[in-house]
């Protein structure tokens, strides 16, 4: 939910070709939100999966597709909208404005899931939305996202403060220097969110312009169909330590895929009922992103403590399917109300710094008109313009 770009100059200037980014976050966004919803609140009232191939069949779908794509496809596509920042540097007040916005994200929303966890689930018997219990763990939080959505937040600001710096570097040392401190950190941690995931949003920077070009040739189509095949195949038999590589170098190639699918479905008139909800999703990410993990925790533990009520799960494989799907759905919905809602009654500020703050961190903004609340600087809350 990256707050990094508005004004990318390299995106393409037609309406369908930014349509199909659109359609793309709103798949990435809701894909967030289904696997939230499926392991934290279905697949443990649903139980073991042994015996029921549907179940079984809809857990790998979450863990080793949805799970592994989400993320990077998003990351890739912020480093796209956010090449224009990076290319400007630090020097640039509007590159020092998408960072200091970034940071305000990732503090107001520590602070404020914290809160929700003191009063939803207090005590270490459940977790809902926050694993700091006290004012030092909620600092640590702020420094080293470890539970929850905004480790997502925290990278994107990392990553433009670095690949400011580095912008006069060549590009392939920059992703092999990501790469490698991924590999490490990886290795170390155990953990794949964060730094680990640093390397797809430097690929999205440099990449990002050759986008539009790769998502309509057949030949880098195909070519990045047999990579994807190729290098998935090759992370399946390595054991885990050299797996990391091969896998980012086979989402890459299927982050390219997935956007040629949005693209082609958005010039699909046939394929509309299903592109323009997920357009408008895209445009409204940033809600969904920060606002679905505090409903995810909230449901988690009522329905923990009702398992009783969720007994259908056990009892029919297809309800272990299509109640995510719907839940999904409506926590998505919710979101965008709730967003449109606090917004209007004044709590603007939980999404975007106040703009006032923005003379401070980029004085040129001054001699620029106000610009609607509606078009904070988020790759994942506005449509990119040329």
């Amino acid at each position: 939910m990256s707050v990094t770009a508005t004004g990318a100059g390299a995106l393409p200037r037609t309406q369908a070709r930014l349509a199909y980014l659109d359609v793309a976050r709103g798949l990435c966004i809701l894909a967030v939100v289904l696997v939230h919803v499926g392991f934290f609140h279905v697949f443990p009232l649903a139980g073991d999966p042994t015996g029921r191939p549907a179940l079984k069949l809809w857990v790998v779908f979450n863990s080793a597709v949805l799970a592994e794509v989400r993320m990077p496809l998003l990351l890739l596509v912020s480093g796209w909208l956010a090449s224009s920042k990076v290319r400007a540097g630090l020097g640039s007040g509007k590159t020092r404005w998408a960072i200091f916005a970034n940071i305000h994200l990732l503090v107001v929303w520590t602070i404020l899931y914290a809160i929700i966890e003191r009063l939803t689930a207090p005590g270490p018997a459940q977790v809902a939305t926050s694993t700091a219990e006290t004012v030092p763990a909620a600092l640590l939080e702020i420094v080293n996202p470890a539970f929850g959505p905004l480790w997502f937040v925290h990278l994107l600001a990392i990553s433009l403060v670095v690949l400011s710096l580095g912008r006069r570097l060549p590009p392939a040392l920059v992703i092999g220097a990501l790469l490698a401190i991924g590999w490490v950190t990886l290795w170390y941690t155990g953990e794949r969110a964060g730094i680990p995931r640093a390397v797809f949003f430097a690929v999205g920077v440099y990449l990002g312009p050759k986008v539009p070009a790769m998502v309509s040739s057949r030949p880098a189509l195909i070519g990045a169909g047999a990579a994807t095949l190729g290098f998935g195949v090759l992370a399946a038999v390595l054991p885990p330590l050299p797996r990391y590589p091969v896998e980012v170098a086979a989402c890459v190639p299927l982050s390219i895929l997935v956007l040629a699918v949005a693209a082609w479905a958005t010039r699909a008139r046939r394929l509309s009922v299903l592109t323009r909800p997920l357009a408008w999703v895209g445009r409204r990410t940033l809600g969904v992103y920060v606002l679905h993990w505090p409903l995810v925790g909230i449901l988690t533990v009522w329905a923990a403590n009702r398992a009783g009520d969720f007994g259908f799960l056990r009892r029919s494989q297809m309800m272990d399917v299509t109640y995510p799907l719907v839940v999904t759905l409506i926590i998505a919905a919710t979101c965008v109300v709730a967003e449109s809602a606090l917004r209007r009654v004044g709590f603007g500020i939980l999404f975007e710094p106040p703009t006032r703050l923005r003379r401070l961190v980029d004085p040129a903004a001054r001699q620029q008109p106000a610009q609607p609340q509606a078009a904070v600087m988020t790759a994942l809350a506005t449509r990119p313009r040329a």
